[in-house]
């Protein structure tokens, strides 16, 4: 029997040997089973995975990473480096199958703008206004399972905490929690 060559890491041995990539994900690209509207323009730096809609009336800043499973409908406005997690629901009327690639005429004027390198968390659903924009600011995150409701601004710097409904806005730097979202020290 020959000598078996043993890493000093004994997580990264193991995931040697079941085979795991730890590789970060590329750059840039958009993964062949994203469905994205045609009128959408993609920068290059942007990278969105499978399984993803794009509807019209979206528009992506640089940087953008969309995980699996999104669904975005315009009018949206997503900023530079922002983050959006698996399964969430960006601007959606609630007809995401239907309305996914729906006229952007047929969308009401108010929709959602998520600002420059904010990360939306897992699940999340940020619904979009008739009146005004619901509006995400810079560096806010938002954790999993989170309700945003139509017409609420989050400011920057805010944490929203996992599971919480959002119907009133968040100031800046503010942490919030709960149903409702409540500030909490």
């Amino acid at each position: 029997m020959g000598a078996v060559a043993v890493s000093s890491n004994a997580r990264l041995e193991i995931a040697r040997v079941m085979g795991r990539d730890f590789a970060p994900p590329p750059p840039s690209g958009v993964h062949h089973s994203a469905v994205i509207a045609p009128t959408v323009d993609v920068p290059e730096s942007v990278y969105i995975r499978p399984y993803s809609v794009i509807g019209p009336g979206v528009t992506l800043g640089e940087g953008v990473l969309i995980d699996g499973g999104v669904h975005i409908a315009g009018p949206a406005t997503i900023g530079d480096r922002v983050m959006i997690h698996a399964g969430s629901v960006v601007g959606s009327d609630g007809r995401a199958a239907e309305g996914s690639l729906r006229s952007a005429r047929s969308r009401p004027p108010g929709g959602v703008e998520i600002r420059e390198d904010a990360e939306i968390g897992a699940n999340t659903f940020i619904a979009p206004e008739i009146s005004r924009d619901t509006v995400v600011e810079e560096r806010v995150k938002i954790d999993n399972l989170v309700h945003v409701s139509e017409n609420v601004r989050i400011g920057d710097d805010a944490l929203v905490g996992l599971g919480s409904v959002v119907r009133r806005d968040a100031p800046p730097g503010s942490r919030v929690l709960g149903n409702p979202a409540r500030p909490i020290p």
